[in-house]
């Protein structure tokens, strides 16, 4: 996506931003490096509190070593300081769904429990980061991909379908929007559609 390309050239970060459904195992050394890192962010937060874009490099090593919940601070702190940041919202929402299917593993092996409310309230939540992320960057197909996936996951199959298309006419290249497409078209009951 041309947004992150451009922001991989200001080298605001440390190493490259990449989007990916395929995410690497860490070797012991790569995991290594990406302790160093935060350490170094940490002083340079220290340092210099109100750079965005300094919590943002944290929340991608945070993420890297999956300390989920401190990704998810770095995140907050990101878009407190620039609440025009797009990539944070989106990735805001990839954490939460993600810390959403940790969550529900572990529960079921626990007495704990996700509720109805909570399940709820981090669909509400997931939503208005991608609703953001797609305010401030229109033409960002994989925001309106994981929106669709998003209200796939509650069976509103018609507004997925309808955010999959628009990923679709803005990444022709998209394959996972045409497969889920497709998907949500038969479960709606669109076997036509579906099917093409």
């Amino acid at each position: 996506y041309k947004g992150i390309d451009a922001l991989n050239r200001k080298k605001i970060l440390a190493g490259q931003l990449f989007i990916t459904n395929n995410e690497p195992i860490l070797e012991s050394g790569q995991t290594k490096k990406h302790f160093t890192s935060i350490d170094k962010l940490t002083a340079k937060i220290s340092a210099d509190h109100k750079n965005a874009f300094l919590y943002f490099a944290r929340s991608a090593d945070d993420y890297a070593v999956k300390d989920l919940n401190r990704t998810k601070e770095d995140l907050d702190s990101t878009i407190s300081l620039n609440p025009s940041f797009y990539p944070a919202y989106f990735m805001r929402a990839s954490v939460r769904s993600y810390l959403q299917d940790v969550m529900m593993s572990e529960t079921s092996s626990s007495d704990k429990k996700l509720t109805s409310k909570d399940l709820q309230l981090n669909y509400m939540m997931n939503k208005d980061d991608l609703d953001k992320a797609i305010a401030l960057a229109p033409d960002f197909a994989y925001a309106y991909f994981n929106r669709g996936c998003l209200f796939a996951s509650v069976k509103d199959y018609e507004s997925a379908a309808q955010d999959f298309s628009k990923a679709i006419t803005l990444n022709p290249d998209l394959a996972e929007a045409y497969y889920n497409r497709g998907l949500v078209e038969l479960f709606s009951g669109n076997r036509q559609a579906g099917n093409m």
